[in-house]
């Protein structure tokens, strides 16, 4: 914990301020100075479960637009945490939607990228299902303020996504306090998105079991003209 405590400041050194700016942070400000830095202390592992960054399209949306013939470009989350076999990638186990502080950041925006999170996720969870013959936990989160959530597929058709922590990401030193009292928020995400992840790989590694009861558990993503305007946007 300390290791990761250490490193994240001294990167933080080089790229926050010591009082904050009055100026607005775009998206790719916050992704590049502050929330990538800080999460993939946290999430990253270069051979066995990277993150991709930033806008990559995810695979489990393409598998589920080519499955149903549907010839519109894949969603892009702005960022996927993979699952690596073989040197390739073969699951997706969290996405992230980052907004600036701009005027994009508005209740409105905010709901939508939430909307979108839950899709990813859903799309994520059918995939392994079916794949494995079992059943996961998938990740998400939201920022500025991280927010973390899971998804669990508990019966026929119920999906159920819920928020487990939030914690206040540094913009200066002078905020780094209300960060540190919340860490623990992201410290125990981390650790159940590492033991998910141990557990995909020992179903990688065994024999596919019969899914045919927990496929059934699975319905098609929403797709009504009003629900795909609504994430289109």
């Amino acid at each position: 914990m300390f290791d990761i405590i250490q490193f994240i400041f001294l990167q933080l050194t080089k790229n926050i301020p010591i009082k904050p700016l009055d100026d607005l942070l775009s998206e790719g400000t916050l992704t590049v100075n502050i929330i990538s830095p800080v999460l993939r202390s946290f999430f990253h592992d270069s051979t066995f479960h990277p993150t991709i960054w930033p806008n990559t399209a995810s695979m489990s949306a393409k598998a589920r637009k080519l499955a149903n013939l549907d010839p519109s470009r894949a969603k892009q989350p702005d960022m996927v945490g993979n699952i690596t076999n073989n040197n390739k990638s073969v699951f997706e186990v969290m996405y992230g939607e980052i907004t600036g502080e701009g005027k994009n950041n508005n209740i409105r925006k905010n709901t939508l990228d939430l909307i979108r999170i839950g899709v990813f996720m859903k799309d994520a969870l059918d995939d392994i299902i079916k794949k494995t013959g079992r059943c996961c936990v998938i990740f998400g989160w939201q920022t500025i303020a991280w927010t973390g959530y899971m998804m669990v597929l508990t019966a026929p058709g119920i999906y159920i996504m819920f928020e487990v922590g939030q914690a206040e990401l540094p913009r200066s030193f002078r905020t780094c306090g209300q960060f540190i009292d919340c860490i623990d928020s992201l410290f125990m995400f981390a650790e159940k998105y590492k033991h998910e992840i141990r557990k995909i790989y020992s179903y990688i590694n065994q024999e596919k079991e019969d899914s045919a009861k927990l496929v059934s558990w699975c319905r098609s993503t929403l797709g009504t003209p009003q629900f795909r305007k609504l994430i289109d946007k």
